[in-house]
């Protein structure tokens, strides 16, 4: 019953034990914790063992599932950017090419010698919508360039995890064969060392059956 109740757990939420706050797997606690309170002790400790040995890949895994959600909705982000980019771009052409583009004036008062006010319009530095446009498409860009690399950085390292979870448990398979080897090996040693007394007790029995033989023959 127990062993169906950690297959169900590990098929559920791919863990085998509660997490604390901030962990990948916080959200199947409310799953596993139920369940795992009903273990022993003993049982929590192998469980927690075995997950010991694929945490690693596992949250590997779920931070490359992060880095690619972030990835597609940064990609989503500068796309978005890009094509108000190029809609400001188009009309900011056609005005400029049509001798309507738009600039602030800005009029400054200032007095003459005789004291007189006067209106004096100046131009200052200023952003134009494009430009705006413009920084806004290379922010999103950058962001999400950045994470492109974090998600293939992620996926490096998933894979990583998964070569030394392989490793391990080839590792295991391979002691565990050593074992049984050696288990079948000690049987063997032992039921043949068990044969040869056997052996050896017939063949004392039977020269003892060959001593009474010969000692009967003697008398006649």
């Amino acid at each position: 019953m127990k062993l169906a109740v950690i297959i169900f757990i590990f098929t559920l939420a791919s863990v085998y034990a509660p997490f604390p706050a901030g962990h990948p797997y916080n959200w199947a606690n409310p799953y596993i914790e139920p369940v795992w309170e009903k273990f022993s002790k003993e049982t929590q400790a192998e469980v927690y063992r075995k997950w010991l040995t694929v945490a690693p890949f596992k949250l590997a895994l779920q931070e490359y599932k992060d880095k690619l959600d972030r990835r597609k909705m940064a990609d989503a982000a500068a796309w978005e950017a890009a094509k108000q980019l190029i809609g400001s771009k188009l009309k900011e052409l056609k005005q400029a090419f049509a001798g309507q583009e738009l600039k602030p004036s800005i009029f400054s008062v200032t007095k003459d010698e005789q004291n007189h006010q006067e209106k004096v319009r100046i131009e200052q530095r200023y952003q134009t919508k494009t430009q705006i446009k413009w920084e806004r498409f290379q922010s999103a860009f950058q962001h999400a360039l950045y994470l492109r690399l974090a998600e293939k950085r992620a996926l490096y390292q998933k894979f990583l995890e998964r070569a030394r979870l392989h490793g391990r448990q080839n590792k295991a398979a391979k002691r565990k064969l050593i074992q049984v080897k050696d288990s079948i090996e000690e049987s063997y040693i032992e039921n043949l060392e068990k044969l040869k007394d056997k052996l050896y007790k017939t063949w004392l029995a039977g020269e003892e059956v060959k001593d009474k033989i010969r000692s009967e023959f003697k008398k006649f």
